[in-house]
């Protein structure tokens, strides 16, 4: 689990969400915008990834934990949602691979 100053609350996702930018990477969709002191994350996972509400939030773990192992290196100031597009690919789960080329892309590590 993410430490508490390093999410994002539910009211503010949907304004990111209009006004970040957003990056298309892989399987996943990165929405980021700057913000004052440390980064903030958030996930989204829709039912068009699995009906099962089980899968989803396995999916949803999965990135947490990816961002969590990453978060030493990344850069403070940003705001970031990752969207799910698909389910995640057992090597990319186990080497955080999909969530640092996503923060990468958006200059985030």
């Amino acid at each position: 689990m993410l430490p508490r100053h390093n999410r994002i609350s539910k009211t503010e996702i949907p304004e990111l969400l209009r006004h970040g930018k957003r990056i298309r990477c892989g399987i996943i969709d990165l929405v980021t915008a700057p913000t004052h002191g440390d980064s903030q994350f958030a996930f989204i996972v829709s039912s068009s990834v699995d009906k099962r509400a089980t899968v989803r939030n396995r999916v949803k773990r999965v990135l947490r934990e990816s961002v969590r192992l990453l978060l030493p290196s990344v850069r403070s100031g940003k705001r970031a949602v990752f969207i799910a597009r698909a389910k995640l690919p057992r090597e990319a789960i186990m080497n955080q691979g999909v969530v640092r080329d996503a923060l990468a892309e958006a200059n985030m590590l």
